[in-house]
């Protein structure tokens, strides 16, 4: 059987990041197992929650140049206007380099049928026709 790479996961954390919008989706997608799973900042320094406490990032910018999931909590911070063009500059960066959903999904489907000797899955675009 062929072996599946990690899923690799990123959340974007911020100042004033909302912390259970942050760590709840991490702790469901850190159980599906195969997760590479990072909290992504600017550099590695603690960055403050709305509540006050800190969050330490696993990794920066600069080490996490892709991501299967890239999740963007809530928070109060999401609404700050310090670099908040910045990000979303990125993100649209990483979905036109790294594709759409239906790329991911067509990705998935094929290492799916390479794993398993099943029917072939159908791609992405014919799967949301039958839905």
């Amino acid at each position: 059987m062929a072996s599946i790479p990690p899923i690799s996961v990123a959340f974007l954390l911020f100042p004033n990041v909302t912390q259970l919008d942050l760590t709840g989706p991490a702790q469901v997608l850190s159980r599906l197992g195969n997760v590479q799973l990072d909290l992504v900042w600017k550099d590695r320094t603690p960055v403050a929650t709305d509540a006050g406490f800190a969050i330490v990032p696993t990794a920066t910018f600069a080490e996490v140049s892709s991501a299967d999931i890239l999740c963007v909590p809530g928070g109060m911070g999401v609404t700050d206007e310090l670099s908040v063009g910045h990000y979303f500059k990125r993100l649209t960066a990483l979905d036109t380099t790294f594709g759409d959903s239906d790329q991911h999904l067509d990705r998935f489907l094929e290492q799916e049928n390479a794993a398993v000797e099943a029917p072939v899955l159908k791609p992405a675009k014919q799967w949301k026709q039958l839905v």
